[in-house]
């Protein structure tokens, strides 16, 4: 968000508190018509603020990717795993790849080593199969991943 509209945003916050209690003030004082266009400019400053962060909200959701990181094994998983990841809400972790699986839905996915990795780029539109054409990252270096993802996130910011 740009700095006029953090600026903006502060301003009407500050200006719709000092209008509450102007407001409420003027109601003590049993001046009932200027606690009335108190109130409304009060309200038009609640709704700017309001807003403004709606518009914020809605520029960083478009602007954040979704990652899904593929541990990819040579040997079979019998059960799905759940483990927690980076704390980062934007990276989902699947554990059931194995690597014949990987080169079966696209050959050009070499692992040297294993555990492997391969992070792709997703969305609600896409299954992990045609993610997989085009990963953002593979690799067998755990540390890589962790740099990418931090990398990306600060990007992001």
């Amino acid at each position: 968000m740009s700095d006029v509209l953090l600026l903006l945003q502060m301003v009407a916050k500050r200006l719709s508190i000092l209008s509450l209690i102007t407001a409420v003030l003027l109601l003590l004082s049993h001046l009932w018509l200027y606690a009335v266009f108190t109130f409304i400019i009060m309200g038009g400053l609640i709704c700017v603020d309001r807003i403004i962060s709606e518009k914020g909200n809605s520029r960083a959701a478009e602007n954040q990717r979704y990652y899904t990181l593929i541990v990819v094994t040579d040997e079979d998983w019998h059960e799905e795993e759940h483990v927690p990841f980076l704390e980062m809400d934007h990276v989902s972790l699947e554990l059931h790849y194995q690597y014949e699986d990987i080169r079966r839905i696209n050959p050009l996915i070499q692992l040297q080593a294993f555990p492997g990795f391969v992070l792709v780029e997703t969305d609600d539109t896409k299954r992990i199969e045609e993610s997989l054409q085009n990963p953002a990252l593979v690799t067998g270096n755990y540390a890589e991943v962790i740099r990418f993802l931090k990398q990306e996130s600060a990007a992001e910011s």
